[in-house]
């Protein structure tokens, strides 16, 4: 891993607001938020350059904190079965965030240039806390990708 940059470095909130304009934009975290509020919802993030192998998460892992795919792609797997493929705008790590479970499944970079964003946990909880409007958007919008992914994956009840 390389760290990008860190949270209050000069010019870390343009550069990450560039990475997340050119994410799909039905599938950003970030979606219907104002500029201040997309500032709000990235402090204390940091932005992570990977390589081809690298392990991101590991079942059984015990950190909350969740993570968006900005380039590349990794993969979610389980044993030796690939449970999803994670492209730019993907959340990963919900499992920790939502659940205040363990992690779920071993996370791998299968791609070069892999950029993530990690993203603060408690973060989230303050702005569920501090700012329900912003609170709920950004729930919303995990919530939507969470839909697409067990739509995708043949999973939903009906």
């Amino acid at each position: 891993f390389s760290y990008a940059h860190q949270d209050g470095e000069a010019g870390y909130l343009e550069l990450l607001r560039a990475a997340v304009a050119a994410l799909p934009p039905d599938r950003s975290v970030f979606r219907c938020l104002t500029d201040e509020q997309f500032a709000r919802c990235t402090e204390r993030s940091l932005i992570i350059r990977c390589e081809v192998a690298d392990q991101i998460l590991t079942v059984g892992g015990t950190a909350r904190n969740p993570f968006v795919v900005l380039s590349g792609r990794l993969e979610a797997r389980v044993g030796d079965r690939v449970t999803c493929e994670l492209t730019p705008g993907a959340l990963f790590g919900e499992s920790g965030l939502l659940g205040n479970q363990r992690r779920g499944a071993d996370v791998v970079v299968t791609a070069p240039s892999t950029t993530i964003l990690a993203l603060s946990e408690r973060m989230f909880a303050e702005i569920a806390r501090e700012h329900p409007e912003i609170g709920s958007t950004l729930f919303a919008n995990i919530a939507n990708d969470l839909w697409s992914r067990m739509r995708d994956a043949g999973l939903l009840s009906g």
